[in-house]
């Protein structure tokens, strides 16, 4: 079943790892309409030249009715 993008983003961290060269960990929590979602992931769409990424969170729906 292909990912859909999730109903909301709760929270989204930033972790720096100081090697050469620098990188970074972003890491999201999410909320759904319903219980059953699978393989949360955050998909990178763009990157501008500044430095600035877009991203949408998205996840494996229930390949069946959900709970509330």
């Amino acid at each position: 079943m292909e990912k859909e993008t999730i109903f909301s983003v709760r929270s989204v961290k930033l972790h720096f790892i100081k090697t050469m060269p620098m990188q970074l960990i972003v890491s999201a929590t999410g909320e759904t309409r319903s219980a059953g979602w699978t393989n949360p992931e955050l998909e990178m769409i763009r990157r501008v030249e500044d430095g600035v990424y877009f991203f949408v969170f998205k996840a494996t729906p229930p390949s069946g009715p959900g709970a509330q």
